[in-house]
């Protein structure tokens, strides 16, 4: 359930938006803007600072009505909760390797890594996802070219909450194929376990947009709420 406290804050965000949609064109708030456009939204152009008179202005005002400094009041970003559920810290082991790009693949190599990547699809199914990790580098090692196993093996490193790793991998799978809606996927779960919010909703939103599943999209839900309550942080707090 969203907080009441949360729409609240929501209402009085939009109408700020709406006297300065200038707002939108800040980069803080860009992740927001490109989501309206995804969304079909007709976005006004970027005109005068409305922004800074208004800060300006708000300024002058505090400068008139108290004239000596007092002791900043807490921020509302600690009146407004997060849910952290499932976040954990970066892993400090050892990032896995990858492949040489300049390695000039021979036919062995090739079905080297063919048979390793099926082995290691196996081992996912069985939930054995440290093996499953390893079976794809010996593929990604024999063939760095298929960028399919970098976000297979991403997959596995969701799965044993080592989000870096994962990011890695999916950073390299999309610059071989950006079009790659399981990189994108995967990506945007590492992101989710890192507290990533904003980022973690964008790349499951294009993966969606590349091809639907269910898992993705019941992420996206998971993520609106503080999603929200971060835009709203940005303005407000």
């Amino acid at each position: 359930m969203f907080p009441p406290e949360a729409l609240k804050q929501a209402k009085d965000f939009i109408a700020v938006l709406r006297q300065h949609p200038d707002l939108l064109h800040t980069p803080e708030l860009s992740f927001l803007k490109d989501y309206l456009v995804s969304m079909g939204a007709n976005i006004p152009k970027e005109g005068k600072k409305d922004t800074e008179k208004m800060f300006e202005s708000s300024s002058e005002e505090e400068e008139e009505a108290s004239p000596v400094e007092e002791e900043a009041p807490e921020s509302e970003e600690s009146e407004l909760e997060f849910d952290t559920t499932g976040v954990v810290p970066p892993e400090s082991t050892e990032l896995p390797p990858m492949g040489d790009d300049s390695v000039e693949v021979t036919e062995e190599m090739a079905d080297k890594a063919s048979e390793k990547r099926s082995e290691a699809q196996a081992k996912f199914s069985d939930g054995d996802f440290e093996a499953a990790a390893n079976l794809y580098t010996e593929a990604i090692v024999a063939n760095p070219q298929l960028s399919m196993c970098y976000a297979k093996r991403a997959a596995c490193y969701v799965k044993l909450q080592r989000p870096k790793a994962a990011i890695r991998d999916c950073d390299k799978a999309i610059s071989m194929n950006p079009d790659s809606a399981l990189a994108y996927k995967w990506r945007g779960f590492a992101n989710k376990l890192l507290g990533n919010w904003e980022s973690a909703y964008m790349d499951l939103q294009t993966s969606l947009k590349l091809d639907y599943t269910d898992d993705a999209n019941a992420a996206i839900k998971e993520l609106e709420p503080n999603v929200s309550v971060r835009w709203l942080c940005l303005l407000l707090c």
